[in-house]
Order: structure tokens, then sequence, then C-alpha cells
């Protein structure tokens, strides 16, 4: 109960709570606080630990992500998450090690922690990517350790976005407009009370304003959105109370209206891409290429519509900086692997046709290396079209006699199929297979045809194992939030990580 809800181990000292337990059951003997976090709490992450090392072992290609927290104690916290599809094509994700980091977050600090780390779990030659945000500390510390790197797809969205709006001084002034009368009725109680009053007098939706949170783009965008849900009672509560000089006016509501309309898809790439255990990095080519389409259509204005200069500018920035960012993802393999493998997309989200066309023959040729062992699970029985050539010692049938010459001829050929014909024969049923409509799981697809792509198979649980964010390493850090509370704010580090270990994995 205490690691599932993070409750504090001093739980067992309540007044209350013991009295609730001793309800259920008064012969219950409650374990003492010193217990709890000197024997129970090692022995559950002790038995925890070695089971998820038995499981490693089995697992032939792992993903990482990786990213850094600081607590209410001005404490640093590197997480580890590692990421794999299991022997049934179920998508895992266990967190591996929260590391308290006591030097500065220097390339050189990441890199060995990381390399400890993969050391202590015994993964180092299992590791096919790390996923981290675009900090040049993480590249570089990635690139020391020597692993393949993609940079979260979540964050650089959030570059976009963020450099796009900072790049419009009308814009920008907007936001912090927002911000301030978000401010303003997040700091007054007349002023809350006044706007909840209206809402029910109204009949709008009783919902707070939201504040924008720097790290976070779509704060902004939910900012904005709820302003414009909420406009009528905000401006009639600043009204009443004399601060009309905080008052959106029609031409800022219409620009408002228009930034939103003009963000909202990044908001719904932002989400999707972020989804907890589904397959995402394979969705980064098409969502980049969707982006790169709807802001070019938008550029592009119906003149029957009066669109504000900003909304146009906002549009050409997004443009540039989604030009800059995504332009090479195409060209970038560790992304045009797992499109090409994902079942429902293949070679249709590519613009471009000579990188899709090359990115399935970097695949084919890695089908070609493909280890013997990894394939004798999925051999079937000798085909019975194949002509059995008596020994020396063995009485040879009168079909024998007859097939004799034929069936040596058969049988040198079948063993001296090469793995290059196995390849492109695997590969060009693939390829030429119709596609899975969007919402269906791709990891079926395999499980269910793994027999017959065996060598595409074992490349498709390689690079579709990758998540597309580093938002499982980034969602362990509200967990931390919750555990490194007032009422726990001595927490020690070897502890944190247990909590966090035992919350997530199981």
């Amino acid at each position: 109960m205490i690691t599932t809800d993070l409750q504090p181990a001093s739980i067992v000292e309540d007044y209350g709570f013991q009295k609730f337990v001793s309800g259920l059951d008064p012969r219950y003997e409650m374990p003492s606080r010193r217990k709890i976090m000197r024997d129970m709490l090692p022995s559950a992450y002790n038995s925890a630990k070695a089971s998820l090392k038995k499981l490693l072992e089995e697992i032939e290609d792992i993903a990482l992500t990786t990213d850094i927290w600081t607590s209410r104690q001005t404490q640093a916290f590197m997480c580890v998450t590692a990421h794999f599809i299991n022997s049934d094509w179920v998508l895992k994700s266990h967190v591996l090690e929260t590391v308290q980091l006591k030097t500065a977050h220097t390339a050189d600090t990441i890199a060995s922690e990381l390399k400890r780390v993969a050391e202590e779990w015994s993964v180092g030659n299992k590791i096919r990517m790390i996923v981290t945000d675009n900090a040049s500390n993480m590249t570089r510390a990635v690139s020391l350790v020597g692993w393949r790197h993609i940079p979260c797809f979540a964050h650089t969205i959030n570059l976009v976005v963020t450099n796009s709006i900072s790049a419009i001084d009308g814009l920008k002034m907007l936001v912090k407009k927002v911000k301030g009368i978000v401010t303003f009725f997040h700091s007054s109680v007349k002023a809350s009370d006044k706007l909840a009053e209206i809402q029910i007098q109204n009949k709008i939706p009783e919902h707070k304003l939201i504040q924008d949170v720097d790290t976070q783009w779509n704060s902004s965008f939910y900012m904005l959105e709820r302003m414009i849900e909420q406009h009528d009672a905000v401006t009639t509560v600043l009204c009443l109370l004399g601060r009309n000089n905080l008052c959106l006016s029609p031409g800022e509501v219409t620009e408002m209206r228009q930034a939103v309309d003009t963000l909202r898809p990044f908001e719904l790439a932002t989400k999707e891409i972020s989804a907890d255990l589904h397959l995402s990095v394979s969705k980064i080519v098409p969502i980049s290429r969707m982006l790169m389409e709807v802001t070019a259509s938008e550029s592009r204005p119906d003149r029957s519509t009066t669109v504000k200069e900003d909304s146009l500018s906002l549009n050409v920035e997004l443009q540039l900086q989604i030009r800059k960012r995504f332009s090479n993802v195409e060209a970038n393999y560790s992304l045009a692997a797992p499109t090409f493998l994902d079942p429902r997309f293949k070679k249709v989200p590519f613009s471009n046709k000579a990188m899709a066309d090359q990115a399935q023959r970097r695949i084919e040729t890695e089908m070609c290396s493909v280890p013997q062992q990894n394939l004798a699970q999925f051999e079937e029985p000798d085909d019975p079209g194949i002509i059995h050539v008596p020994s020396p010692n063995e009485e040879p049938t009168e079909e024998a006699g007859l097939w004799s010459w034929f069936g040596k001829k058969a049988n040198h050929q079948e063993r001296h199929r090469t793995s290059v014909v196995d390849a492109a024969l695997e590969m060009r049923h693939y390829a030429e297979g119709k596609l899975m409509t969007r919402t269906d799981d791709p990891l079926e697809f395999w499980k269910m045809h793994s027999l017959e792509y065996p060598r595409l198979s074992a490349i498709a649980k390689k690079y579709l194992c990758i998540p597309a964010t580093s938002v499982p390493s980034e969602r362990l850090f509200s967990k931390a939030g919750e555990l490194v509370s007032a009422k726990r704010s001595r927490l020690k580090a070897k502890n944190i990580n247990m909590f966090l270990f035992l919350n997530k994995n199981t």
C-alpha cells in the first residue's frame, strides 16, 4: 500500500490509521516504521529487482529514456527507464533506476551514470537507442557513451511552437497579457469568487482559468483555449472590479482564437505521441509530414475570411521551425525503419520515395544478419514435397530409385538457399501486403505473422520498442514530486529509488 500509493511509512504511527486497521482485524500486528524502512522496503525492492533482471536476460533489444529532475529540496535526480517488446509481442516499460546527481550536470557526469546503470543491469550490449531531451549536456553524454540517440519528439514540438510564438512580438505580448489576467484571478479570492458567481448566473462552464507553464508549450495553448471559453465571464468580473485595463480587446480575442486554431494540430500531435504504453516511434515520420502539410495549407487562407497578420506570421514561423527540425526525419534510419516496419504505415507517409526505398534496402540488409539461432524457433517441419534420399544403409524404394537424381538436386538447393534470398522474399511479401487500419495494434500483426516473417519480425522487435519521447522518465517526476513531499522532505536518495522502482514496476 505504501509503495503503490506513495504513502509515508510514518502512516503506521498515525492513530487514525491504527484504529482503522484494528477495526479490520484486531489480531493484526502493525509493523513499525523502522521495520518498514529497514527490512520490508529493501526486501521488496531486492525481490522485484531480481525478477526484472531475470526478465531482461531474455530480451535482445532494449531502448532507454532518461531525464533529470530537481526536488523541492533542490536535489537533482536522473531517472532511467527501459522499454522492450516481450515474447508475447507486448510493449513493456520499466524503471531501472532513479539516481541522485551530487555534482554538476555535465555530459561526463551523465555519461558515467548511464554506463553504470547499463552495467548494473547487464544491458549494455542490448541498448538499441536512448531518447532524451534536446539539451546539449544530454546529447553530448549519449555521444560519450556511444549509444544511438534520438531527441524527444514532444520536446522538439515544444521548441517548434515556443520559438515560433517568441518570434512574433504581437502574439508574445498577447500571451503575456493573458498570463497576467490569469495571475490576477489566481491571486485574488474576490475575483475568483465573482467569476464562479458569474459562471453560474450565465450558465457558463464552471472551469478555473489555466496558468501557463514555461517548460510546456501546450500549457500556453490550454491557457488561451480556456480564456476563449471564459472570455465573457472574465470581462464582466474585470469591469465589476474596476480592472478594465486587463480586459482583452475584440481584436485580441480574434487573434487568440486564430492562434488556438493554428496550434491545435500541434497539441493533438503532442498528446498522441506522448500516450503511455503505445507504439509511438513509428508515428514521428507521419506526424512530422502532417504538421508540414497543415501549416502549409493554413498559410493560404480563404480570402473570404479575415485573418490577423500575426496569425499568418505564426504559420510562416511554424513552417520555418518545422523545416529546420523535421526536414531530415525521413533520412534518419532510426526513424524511417520503424515507420516502414509499422504495418499501418509502411511507405505511405514518406514524401521522398528514395528515402523510403533506402530504408527498405537497409532493413533487408539487416535481415540477412539475423543469427540462425534466432530463426530456429520459426523453422517448420521438412517440406513433404522434397524427396528423401536414403542413406547407404537404407533399403532404397522403387520411387526413390526413379527420383533419386531430382531428390539430390532439390535437397542441395534447399540446403544452400541463402539468407539473402529468404530476406528478399520476406520483404517483398510484407511490402506488397495490405495496410492495417490506423487504429489497429501493429504488435498484434507481428504476433500473428512472426512465423511468416521470421527475419523481418526480429528487426521489427528491435526498432518498434523505441519510445518517441522521454515522457516515461518525465512522468516519473510527477510521482517523485508526490513522494518527496513536505511530509517526507528528508527521504534518503536510496529510499527514493526503491519507492519509485516498486511504484512503477510492481
